[in-house]
């Protein structure tokens, strides 16, 4: 099995000044997040918002994934239960008997002879499926573990889920959800969505480093749809370098959202040419992992975005960085409530 991709093939900087370049992923691995990173959607679920039943079968996810990774995803991001606005609570036992048939699959796949080097994230609120995953490859010797928790709620719904990070110490997305998916339709946060967000990601960054999970392995995620309003969406977008100052990169998720619809007026599967377009213009305010449904569209917006900045860094004499991708090895509570759309 191959180390890293065509694209990974830079080592690790050092100093302080880049270590928030750096994502450190469970099993020792690292991501370089500079200049970009997308991560490839596999709902195993039958409601998701967009793409709801098609991925249930687990032959069928592993091909869409086999896909994702031929277009050169770096990011396989599986989830098994909805968290669109007003979805229901599905359970521990529903999500695992969901999510570990597919993840098994991805992780024999790993196991191939020349099989590609991605990172695989695990998109769950729930701090016993994310144990349950980060330990699975142990029954696929040669299997790189899943290395990446995708949390909306940023450790509010599950308690426990703050232990379960300490311990395996996986690569960790904070989002923001600041109600239960299940009474979300409607809702927008109270307040400035801005402050609520910085006041949010510093508060858990701090409690999550307290409880034993290293920074370098902790993105933040906006968690567009999620409990906000169209118009806190827009501003949440356009304040993206506030939430970057914070020193850890950023991921967000636009991906065919309603917020999309709002201001095309397209359906949900119409809107791909709208989203790669705003991660284009979202990398240069700082987004650095972005999440998507089509992989394709996505990675040549960045790649065209990228282009053009390289060329006018260039132009001032400046040292263009390095290709995104794995670059290698590194050493290796509170409720909903707590900080006053459309989802996955």
């Amino acid at each position: 099995m191959k180390e890293e991709t065509a694209d990974a093939s830079a080592a690790v900087r050092t100093g302080p000044a880049e270590q928030r370049d750096i994502l450190r992923l469970h099993g020792g691995r690292a991501l370089r997040t500079t200049p970009y990173l997308v991560a490839g959607i596999l709902n195993v679920t039958p409601d998701s918002f967009s793409d709801g039943g098609q991925w249930v079968d687990p032959d069928r996810a592993v091909e869409r994934a086999r896909q994702m990774l031929r277009e050169g995803v770096h990011i396989l991001d599986l989830g098994a239960e909805s968290t669109r606005p007003g979805a229901a609570d599905i359970g521990p036992d529903e999500e695992r008997r969901r999510l570990f048939p597919v993840l098994e699959r991805v992780l024999a796949m790993r196991t191939e002879d020349g099989a590609p080097s991605f990172c695989l994230s695990i998109d769950t609120r729930r701090a016993q499926t994310a144990a349950g995953a980060l330990e699975a490859h142990a029954r696929y010797p040669g299997a790189p573990p899943a290395e990446m928790i995708n949390d909306i709620s940023g450790g509010a719904y599950d308690p426990a889920m703050d232990e379960v990070l300490a311990t395996y110490k996986p690569a960790y997305v904070l989002g923001h959800c600041p109600v239960p998916p299940e009474i979300m339709r409607g809702y927008a946060c109270p307040g400035d969505v801005v402050d609520i967000l910085l006041d949010w990601f510093t508060t858990r960054l701090t409690a999550l480093v307290k409880a034993g999970l290293p920074e370098e392995c902790v993105c933040l995620d906006p968690c567009i749809g999620f409990g906000k309003s169209d118009a806190q969406a827009l501003r949440i977008l356009s304040s993206l370098p506030r939430f970057a100052a914070l020193g850890r990169p950023l991921y967000i998720g636009i991906s065919r959202k309603g917020l999309l619809g709002a201001v095309t007026g397209l359906p949900a599967d119409k809107r791909d040419a709208a989203a790669a377009a705003l991660s284009a213009l979202l990398l240069s305010r700082g987004a650095r992992i972005h999440r998507t449904h089509n992989v394709e569209f996505c990675l040549s917006a960045l790649k065209t975005a990228w282009a053009l900045h390289s060329a006018q860094e260039f132009g001032r004499g400046r040292e263009t960085p390095a290709p995104a991708g794995i670059a290698g090895q590194l050493p290796a509570q509170q409720g909903y409530g707590l900080a006053p759309g459309e989802p996955r």
